[in-house]
């Protein structure tokens, strides 16, 4: 199987985009059929969150710059100048794009919550050695942002990702989320981390 591995630094609460508006510019050359998934995943975070994505803007100082870097990787939340996110050929489709810009709204992995080991077991020895610490290594500086542990986030890996030999490389401790851990969409948990992190509800 293709290794691409996500080279995602982890989210923090305070990363936010001033105003909720995410810049998004393309290097010159990045396919325009490519360009339709990373549009479309834009259009799914802003109908359920107040986020707003400036779409083909270049010219911003502080920017997310698309490009194909070969992989699925994108800086965690608003990092300052030109930062970057790859979506390659590997990673077209509308989970991959909307999975990347959680990242660059400042989403982090799910995997790598403190407690996550209350949740799920990971083994190591079945995850590709180039995945592990990028990926699936605790971050004791994330914050949940007072929500539960959220098996079907989009931002949550499942079983297999960057797996060796066919073997898993996560098991959920809540077997009902053998066959479902991993979302393809922002789950409701999602949304909410992202209202809260932005302030949707003016609360």
């Amino acid at each position: 199987s293709n290794l691409t591995v996500r080279l995602t630094r982890q989210a923090y609460a305070n990363k936010a985009w001033p105003n909720a508006r995410i810049p998004i510019g393309y290097r010159t050359g990045y396919p325009e059929a490519w360009k339709a998934s990373v549009r479309a995943g834009m259009k799914i975070w802003e109908a359920r969150t107040c986020v707003r994505f400036s779409d083909n803007d270049n010219s911003s100082a502080d920017r997310v710059q698309v490009y194909d870097g070969g992989q699925c990787s994108s800086t965690v939340g608003k990092d300052g100048k030109i930062q970057t996110l790859s979506l390659g050929r590997d990673c077209q489709g509308v989970s991959s794009a909307a999975h990347e810009l959680g990242h660059a709204i400042g989403l982090h992995h799910m995997q790598v919550r403190p407690d996550r080991d209350q949740y799920v077991t990971v083994i190591q020895k079945n995850i590709h050695p180039d995945a592990f610490d990028v990926n699936f290594k605790i971050d004791n500086k994330t914050t949940p942002l007072g929500f539960p542990y959220d098996y079907v986030s989009i931002l949550h890996y499942g079983p297999f990702h960057f797996a060796k030999e066919n073997a898993p490389g996560m098991i959920p401790r809540d077997a009902r989320f053998k066959y479902s851990m991993g979302g393809l969409h922002p789950s409701f948990y999602d949304v909410m981390r992202v209202n809260r992190m932005y302030n949707c509800d003016g609360d």
